[in-house]
């Protein structure tokens, strides 16, 4: 490795466990003196995550409509080259989307460029405790996040109780024996283990690997679908929130984007919480509101029917 390997971090984790936040923090805190290259990945036609990354001094591209760890792999690796070829890069953070593997993203970058050229020095997978206890046990897309030796960052821990975040790292640590180890996040911000001040919290001696269950839905990610609309809101916010709360059981991940009193308002849903906040300034959605919504294939056809009466296409 030489002074010119450039240094290289994957973020990860399922839909709605706050990797954008995350990521915000990450690149708040940047060194000013190195040159930074960021690639954010999402599943709509319009990257929401991407223009909810507030500008700073660093370079973005978008990879949009699929993911980077399978559909877009190439699409991946070509702007990686990109990246080196035209920015030079001290270093580059990637954000996946919700259904990636972030240690298949690894290695197909360690077996495309070579180690003196990009490094992949951290592979962080955010993680909701609440997430994980509805979702672990039923679908695959999920635990496979957890594959490999990535670092488990769980997301919104002044939240929870300090019981449930020891029960869900035990969960973890039995089932994947590989993991490097925890962090946790509060309100987005956090600190790497092992920086000065901040234990490094290893996974305890596992009993056995991960086995799914008889009763898991073996769906992977096909099970999984995405819807994307852009178009006039005919409805209201307010709309909006009751469809969600009446479907809570089927949507797994709603995000949007809504022009609202001359701002743009950030309308986001994990599965369990609806929560607004302001978006950054100058967004272009052109006067249009942006939506990306995540359920399972045999709930599609119904939520599609039901979003479009508030979204027009036309």
């Amino acid at each position: 490795m030489t002074s010119n390997t450039i240094m290289t971090t994957i973020l990860g984790g399922f839909l709605g466990s706050g990797k954008t936040t995350v990521l915000n923090q990450l690149l708040n805190d940047l060194n000013p003196q190195l040159r930074t290259a960021v690639i954010i990945n999402d599943f709509g036609e319009v990257n929401i995550d991407s223009l909810l990354i507030e500008k700073g001094g660093y370079s973005k591209k978008e990879i949009s409509g699929g993911c980077i760890c399978c559909s877009l792999k190439a699409k991946l690796l070509d702007t990686l080259l990109q990246i080196v070829n035209e920015e030079k890069p001290d270093e580059i953070y990637i954000e996946a989307t919700g259904l990636a593997v972030p240690w298949e993203m690894k290695q197909t970058i360690e077996k495309n460029f070579p180690s003196d050229l990009i490094r992949v020095k951290d592979v962080l997978v955010c993680m909701d405790a609440r997430q994980c206890d509805r979702y672990h046990d039923r679908l695959p897309a999920y635990s496979r996040q957890f594959e490999g030796r990535p670092l488990v960052l769980i997301t919104k821990a002044d939240i929870y109780s300090l019981d449930v975040l020891e029960q869900t790292r035990v969960k973890l640590q039995k089932h994947y024996p590989g993991l490097t180890g925890f962090a946790e996040s509060r309100s987005g911000c956090w600190k790497k283990p092992g920086t000065p001040g901040i234990p490094v919290t290893s996974p305890a001696a596992s009993t056995g690997l991960f086995l799914f269950h008889p009763e898991m839905i073996d769906t992977g990610k096909d099970g999984i679908e995405s819807l994307s609309l852009m178009g006039p809101l005919t409805g209201t916010v307010a709309d909006l929130h009751q469809l969600i709360d009446e479907n809570r059981p089927k949507v797994i991940r709603l995000k949007a984007l809504i022009p609202f009193n001359k701002t743009v308002l950030s309308l986001q849903f994990d599965g369990s919480t609806i929560s607004e906040q302001k978006a950054p300034e100058n967004l272009d959605i052109k006067g249009q509101t942006v939506l990306n919504m995540f359920c399972m294939k045999e709930d599609m056809e119904n939520l599609k029917e039901k979003i479009s009466r508030l979204i027009s296409l036309d």
